[in-house]
């Protein structure tokens, strides 16, 4: 089950967002920033503050274990007016390859159509190769324009896709 995020559930999604970033991105971002930037306790002190301010935009999928988070909220470029962006969406590792991420992205679409929005926006790192075969098979497009983050020091990419 998708449900909105509780105050109760921030320390385990502090550390599937943790331990996601660390095995999903290993060979794109440094050691140091994934062992000594990112932390579970720093994620969790992130995610209490976030929770606060907008606890709409946060969800996890719960079946008994929360396996997984995403967040989503209007996309803030103006290149692509209208469109909700789905910020994250994290799986535990040991949940991963049982279509949770799916679910939780068709979901993220229930969301956009809800709230009236046109498209939604994904972005990810350029070198992950596990996030860009998952949007393209959701339908997700992007026009192949990579810019660098200066926050996290790689190339990003942006998906989108149109809604119905």
């Amino acid at each position: 089950m998708i449900r909105k995020m509780q105050t109760t559930d921030i320390p385990r999604v502090a550390e599937i967002i943790v331990y996601s970033w660390r095995s999903t991105f290993r060979h794109i971002l440094t050691d140091a920033t994934l062992f000594n930037k990112l932390s579970v306790t720093e994620t969790t002190a992130r995610l209490k503050l976030e929770l606060a301010i907008d606890g709409n935009s946060k969800h996890v999928y719960d079946d008994g274990i929360v396996k997984a988070c995403f967040s989503a909220g209007p996309y803030k470029g103006s290149d692509i007016p209208n469109a909700l962006e789905v910020w994250e969406v994290y799986v535990d590792p040991f949940f991963q390859r049982q279509n949770i991420g799916e679910k939780m992205m068709h979901y993220s679409v229930k969301l956009a159509e809800a709230g009236g929005f046109d498209e939604i926006v994904a972005i990810t790192y350029a070198e992950n190769k596990i996030s860009r075969p998952f949007y393209e098979k959701l339908g997700f497009m992007t026009n192949g324009e990579e810019t660098y983050s200066t926050r996290w020091g790689a190339n990003i990419v942006r998906y989108a896709k149109t809604l119905s």
